[in-house]
């Protein structure tokens, strides 16, 4: 499909499978409450998400991305698809809500890709590693500007060499780990807002920079940080359920 000019899908939803390309000169505009369902799919148009994206097997947006406040991107694996994985040539800012969700019987992963740029969840903004059905693991592979709020409820991985991540916003490790790979010259700064590690989580920070900067902020709650925390100006204080511990 080819758009040459600007289109939207009020009053219409849009299926793409199987290596299909939307493409076009013109801006797709995703309309709220409408839906565009992906699967094995592209879309080479730019791209202004109002609705409704879900992307099932490895799907990709090309083109200029961008969201709204009522925004909603579901990468989503399943029986029939396997996998879940939806990647972004250029970063974006997200306004509305990203989860990484399965509904297969078996375990599957759902992974959000940024090639190049940074993922900025802004403030308001949300996004939920969750644990669906199945089990599995929910992977973000972009640098990550955290604003809003970010929350595991499956194990969740943040994966990118060399990146520099940062959260401002509010992150809580609810169930399972959190785990940032820190490949040199890889950081994971935390300027402000709160990180909470739910009793029985974990944050696990793995590759050659196995630090956590705490710049500014709080760092709490009864998990374990597997790895070192370099305290520069926040603080390590009881939340809900007591206090943060670290392990080398």
């Amino acid at each position: 499909a080819s758009f040459e000019t600007d289109f939207s899908t009020a009053g219409v939803s849009v299926v793409a499978t199987n290596g299909t390309v939307i493409g076009g000169a013109g801006t797709l505009t995703n309309a709220a409450g409408r839906t565009i369902e992906l699967t094995g799919a592209t879309v080479a148009a730019a791209l202004l998400n109002e609705g409704i994206l879900r992307a099932r097997g490895p799907s990709a947006v090309t083109g200029p991305f961008s969201t709204s406040a009522t925004s909603a991107i579901r990468v989503e694996a399943d029986d029939a698809g396997g996998d879940g994985a939806l990647t972004f040539a250029e970063g974006f800012t997200n306004f509305g809500a990203i989860v990484l969700t399965s509904t297969a019987a078996a375990a599957r992963d759902a992974t959000l890709t940024v090639d190049n740029g940074m993922l900025v969840n802004d403030v308001g903004g949300t996004i939920e590693a969750a644990a669906g059905s199945g089990g599995g693991t929910r992977t973000i592979a972009a640098a990550l500007d955290n604003r809003g709020t970010l929350t595991a409820h499956a194990p969740l991985l943040l994966s990118k060499p060399g990146a520099s991540h940062v959260t401002s916003g509010a992150v809580r490790v609810a169930s399972g780990s959190f785990t940032v790979s820190l490949d040199d010259p890889g950081s994971f700064n935390i300027t402000g807002g709160t990180v909470e590690v739910d009793a029985g989580s974990r944050i696990v920070l793995t590759g050659n920079g196995k630090a956590i900067s705490l710049q500014d902020g709080i760092l709490c709650g009864r998990g374990t940080v597997v790895g070192s925390i370099d305290n520069v100006g926040g603080a390590v204080a009881p939340g809900p359920a007591g206090a943060a511990g670290e392990t080398g």
